[in-house]
């Protein structure tokens, strides 16, 4: 019995010197002024603690550091030593996290010890946590003073009001469980500096204490005799000499005192709960005044636990207060701390493995899952060697997977110490549980021995020992089996069957009844008392169990026409055997052999190797084939997964209204033979066409208007049930516009006024002129503006031109001329480009045009002087002819009416009175002919006169001798308009010819008065400014008679 208690003694040191040694990756918040919840980060690695370098430190970072401590959101980072400087290894540099992990340490990082900084920059945060704490006199992490940082300084809150809603929002706040006291009047003694709260009312929903109602900060009538404090559920803490978090002397708070709890009646299952309340795992020790006296009260005596229990205060005790004890009793306990065994079939030394991290228990994956790792959870839970490192074998888990491809030299004290891919960063599912069976007081060994059939072996008093086989039976064998998580127990094993054992022989006359947990549970002779020797060993020959496989894709998503590989894997010491790779929907069956995986290959996947897939492992043993449970299944489905098309236009550039486009998709795919689809974002357009090949072009023949907007393609393909599409391609605008050629424009000038100069286009004063806008356009519905001096006119486009008329130039179209097309297609109206102007000069007729029309006129008279001398030599000549005399009594006066030529340009009157004598010599003729001559007014042309001949016959009378004269006798009219010429001719006896002064006349009038008399003369007299266009004649006859000599 010494023995075995110097061997408890040893086992419960060695607990509490592992347990007091920090996790790898564990963090906390040093420096100085910090807080919980604020401070300089140091982390926990290779044995030591070490800071972080602020190189790339943000909120991210921070976020993660307040999450894994429990001290809510990061609310701002510090760098450059913020908190102090740090002392030893900088373990973490260039730390860049998104915010999301659940360890500083599983954010991507430089290395451990990887870094260029140095102290000047460790790192620092100040979460949300930190806006609040309990402290003061006897005060615990749940309970004390309430105090808020605001300002950047402390202050504590005034108990006016203070009720227990206000003190469940301080625990919640903290993490402290429900409210069991709202304490008032400095009841953890009394603060200093700002009282920064009074007259608080939460309803006790919020999340922190400035969210509830309150003065207003610093606003307060009190003094710090009234700070208030809460007391929360977390009412179990561990302390003592040598405690750690999970191990130490036992206390409770009770009646606002905290007191310690007696040791009589204290177990495993007792510690149990304790473990339980505090997030420490299992129990591993329930001690006695181990970690030195308590003080005070001592509250719970007698405590009888059934280990379901929440809180140690729902256990069985004498009552609170009540006891027979002194602190040379007071009870303690040891747990797991960060690990624990667990999980369906799990005893103390066997079963699934879990860690504590970030406030949350999780499993280990199995991914390079072996002996040393287990090695290394037997020796934390004082189990013993590892006997067997299991893959989800008892059970699944459920929550975090906080570990995964765990590699332990087998060395470490703690899993933790171990490498890792980081806390939480893994690829598995719970299928992949990782689990311990550690030999504990118990293993199998011997020649040909395997985990779970050999000679059995117990351990005590530091020593391994044998057991007899005297009443050994399958009773006995079977809780050796169960112990060790083999299953049931197939075969008892008496006689050595495995090879004697050597050392001690610790029991005999083992006799179990089949449901103890524990073979030293069985009734036996006592420790050491026996009478066999070694060639009397026992032994066992439990059941195989095969752990369930797991199965993993190689890929995530499967593609048509893709290679795949499924792979399945035990974890098991029963190597070599046979894995089957299942479908579920079908008949497919593969089998492939392999130590402890196997790969199945699948080539160029399509639609019928969609589908669920299973594993299984398969082991013969002797005659026997064990066969592992089904793994979890797998799914894989076939897709197609296609690139973004590309999508263009051609022609390319401008889009014209009318023109005929082309949009094309096209897209880089080994996957023919699809849809295109031709989408416009704005309405219900939607195309598609069946392609061939890798493109489709979609025809938009007279694009208009109504086909401008954002366009889109996308790539279908259709399987047998599935329809695969690609993503859209980018946005295609589609503009239409209208293009206007540039206008031509011409001048010109009806009556010949326009002459080109070097200045530009030069019209004469009151010639007329056109001007004509031209475009060469299919839009034929537009108009024609001419702009020029800051006005516009507008004319409608008839066969793509207008004409601008301007009938009398002036000196206010002088300037320039320049023409615009517009026209209106739909609703929208286009211009084209300004034409360059033309330049038009307005100016009098020149001195030179002038002299040029006077020489015109001059050399015109030049040419008809001959042709009037020719004449009146044809007239002398015909004075040798014998006469004819035609005789004409004219008594009536002839008056010829020329109408106007815009009435009537066709239209002469004559009036012709006979009764005339006419008795002329033809030398009298001659003589007034040449008389005549000397003023002579050349016609403008002969078609200004109309004259009707008259024939011999007509006014014809006897020869009567007449002398006729022509007196030039004009009535002064004065100016007369362009319209009207008078004509009066008046008969004398005389005929004659009076030169006198030409009046100025215009262009359009003439005015003439001819007088016959007896005597034929010509009287030129003032010639009045007459019009071209009228001319009035009177002729007056006398009784005297004109010879015509014909």
């Amino acid at each position: 019995m010494g023995q075995l208690k110097v061997l408890h003694i040893f086992t419960l040191v060695s607990c509490l010197f592992a347990s007091s040694t920090p996790a790898a990756g564990q963090i906390r918040l040093a420096g100085s002024g910090s807080t919980r919840c604020s401070g300089r980060v140091e982390i926990y690695h290779s044995g030591s603690w070490g800071t972080v370098c602020d190189d790339d430190w943000d909120l991210n970072d921070a976020e993660v550091v307040c999450r894994q401590l429990g001290c809510g959101a990061a609310e701002s980072v510090y760098q450059s030593a913020h908190f102090g400087e740090g002392t030893g290894q900088i373990w973490l540099d260039n730390v860049a996290c998104s915010g999301s992990e659940s360890s500083l340490t599983a954010c991507e990082h430089r290395g451990f010890g990887t870094h260029n900084c140095g102290h000047g920059k460790d790192a620092g945060v100040v979460c949300s946590g930190a806006h609040i704490r309990l402290s003061g006199s006897g005060s615990t992490r749940c309970s004390g003073r309430v105090e808020i940082y605001h300002s950047s300084a402390w202050g504590t809150v005034c108990d006016d009001d203070w009720d227990l809603s206000d003190a469940k929002v301080v625990c919640g706040q903290l993490g402290c469980g429900t409210a069991v006291e709202a304490t008032s009047s400095a009841h953890f003694g009394q603060g200093t500096g700002e009282t920064w709260l009074d007259n608080v009312a939460c309803s006790g929903s919020e999340s922190s204490l400035t969210e509830c109602g309150h003065n207003g900060f610093g606003t307060h009538n009190c003094g710090h005799d009234e700070d208030a404090g809460v007391v929360c559920s977390g009412l179990i803490r561990i302390s003592g000499s040598g405690s750690t978090q999970c191990s130490g002397r036992v206390e409770i708070y009770h009646s606002s005192a905290w007191g310690t709890v007696c040791d009589d009646d204290w177990d495993l299952k007792d510690a149990e709960v304790i473990c339980r309340y505090l997030d420490c795992g299992t129990a591993l020790s329930a001690t006695s005044a181990v970690f030195g006296q308590g003080s005070g009260q001592i509250w719970l005596d007698d405590v009888a636990c059934s280990g379901s229990e929440s809180s140690l205060t729902e256990c069985q005790h004498r009552g609170f207060g009540t006891h027979n004890c002194n602190h040379g009793e007071d009870a303690g306990v040891v747990c797991s701390g960060l690990i624990r065994i667990s999980g369906s079939g799990s005893t103390r030394c066997s079963g699934r493995v879990e860690i504590y991290h970030s406030s949350a228990w999780g499993t280990v994956c199995d991914d390079g899952w072996d002996l040393k790792d287990a090695e290394v959870i037997c020796r934390y839970l004082d189990c013993g060697t590892a006997l067997s490192a299991t893959s989800a074998v008892f059970g699944q888990g459920s929550g975090q997977i906080w570990l995964d491809d765990v590699a332990c030299s087998g060395s470490e004290s703690s899993l933790t110490e171990c490498q890792h891919r980081g806390f939480g960063t893994h690829n598995c599912n719970h299928g992949e549980d990782a689990g311990v069976v550690c030999s504990g007081l118990i293993r199998l060994s011997g020649s040909g021995s395997t985990r779970c059939s050999g000679r059995v072996e117990i351990y005590h008093r530091k020593n391994w020992g044998t057991v007899c086989d005297d009443g050994w039976d399958l009773n006995d064998a079977k809780v050796v089996c169960r112990q060790l998580g083999c299953g049931t127990a197939v075969e008892a094993t008496a006689s050595a069957h495995f090879g004697p054992g050597s050392g001690k022989i610790w029991l005999d006359d083992v006799a179990c009844s089949g449901s103890e947990s524990s073979l030293i549970e069985c009734g036996h002779n006592g420790f050491g008392t026996h009478n066999c020797g070694h060639g009397e060993d026992a032994g066992v020959v439990c059941s195989v169990s095969l752990p369930k496989p797991s199965i993993s894709v190689n890929e995530g998503q499967v593609s048509w026409g893709q290679n795949i590989s499924i792979t399945c894997s035990v974890s098991s010491e029963f190597l070599d055997g046979t894995f089957t790779l299942k479908k579920t929907s079908s008949n497919f069956s593969q089998t492939e052999t392999g130590s402890r995986s196997a790969t199945f290959n699948i080539h160029r996947v399509d639609f019928s190797d969609d589908g669920l897939y299973q594993c299984q492992y398969e082991k013969r043993i002797s005659s026997n084939t064990f066969s592992s449970p089904l793994s979890d299944s797998v799914r894989i489905s076939v897709t197609v997964i296609f690139p973004k098309p590309n999508i263009s236009i051609s022609p390319a550039g401008e889009v014209t209204w009318g023109q005929n486009i082309g949009i094309s998709c096209s897209i880089s795919t080994q996957t023919l033979g699809g849809t295109f689809i031709l989408m416009k974002t704005s309405d219900s357009f939607n195309r598609t066409q069946n392609s061939n090949t890798n493109s489709a072009t979609f025809d938009i023949p007279e694009v208009d208007f109504d086909d401008e907007g954002l366009y889109q393609c996308q790539y279908q393909e259709s399987g047998p049930s599935h329809e695969f599409y690609s993503p859209t391609s980018d946005l295609f605008r589609l503009s239409v516009t209208v293009r206007l050629q540039r206008p031509s424009i011409s001048l010109t000038s009806p009556n010949a006024g326009l002459v080109w100069g070097p200045e530009g286009a030069q019209i004469t004063r009151g010639y007329s002129f056109v001007l004509t806008c031209s475009i060469n356009s299919t839009f034929s519905s537009g108009h024609f503006i001419l702009s020029f001096s800051g006005s516009n006119l507008t004319e409608s486009a008839v066969n793509n031109s207008a004409s601008f008329s301007f009938p009398v130039a002036e000196y206010e179209h002088q300037g320039n001329y320049s023409c615009v097309y517009e026209v209106t297609v739909s609703t929208r109206t286009f211009r084209s480009a300004v034409i360059a102007p033309i330049s038009v000069i307005i100016k009098y007729m020149s001195l030179m045009m002038l002299v040029s029309s006077v020489s015109v006129g001059v050399l015109l008279l030049l040419l008809l002087l001959p042709l009037v001398m020719w004449l009146l030599c044809r007239r002398s000549r015909a004075t040798k002819q014998p006469e004819i005399l035609v005789q004409s009594q004219m008594s009536v006066r002839v008056r010829n009416n020329y109408i106007n030529a815009d009435e009537e340009d066709d239209e002469e009157d004559y009036v012709n009175v006979d009764a005339v004598e006419t008795n002329e010599k033809i030398k009298e003729v001659a003589v007034l002919d040449e008389e005549a001559s000397d003023d002579y007014d050349d016609p403008v042309s002969d078609e200004d006169h109309d004259y009707e001949e008259v024939s011999p016959n007509d006014n014809y009378n006897k020869p009567k001798e007449a002398c006729v004269s022509v007196d030039g006798h004009r009535e002064d009219e004065g100016e007369t308009s362009d319209e009207e010429d008078n004509y009066e001719n008046i008969s004398s006896p005389s005929l004659g010819v009076d030169n006198g002064k030409e009046e100025e006349t215009s262009d359009e009038e003439d005015n003439y008065e001819n007088i016959s008399s007896p005597s034929l003369g010509v009287d030129n007299g003032k010639e009045e400014e007459t019009s071209d266009e009228e001319n009035d004649y009177e002729n007056v006859s006398s009784p005297s008679t004109v010879h015509y000599h014909l």
